[in-house]
């Protein structure tokens, strides 16, 4: 499929997909990839997505998950 997708494992990371073919690329220092908005945004304020149960997305602070 095409599109930007979540890294579940590394929230500062994301894959890039394109005719069935995936690469992955790391956001820019201090940025972490937003699960809604499928861009890198300032760590403050980015959700990340760490797979299909809701409960686990969480705000990045300082670059520490808080659950």
């Amino acid at each position: 499929s095409y599109g930007t997708f979540s890294d579940i494992v590394d929230c500062s990371a994301y894959f890039m997909c394109n005719i069935w073919k995936s690469k992955w690329k790391s956001c820019q220092i201090n940025k972490r990839f937003d699960r809604y908005s499928k861009v890198c945004l300032p760590f403050i304020i980015a959700l990340c997505d760490f797979g299909s149960d809701d409960k686990k997305t969480s705000r990045v602070l300082g670059g520490t998950t808080t659950r």
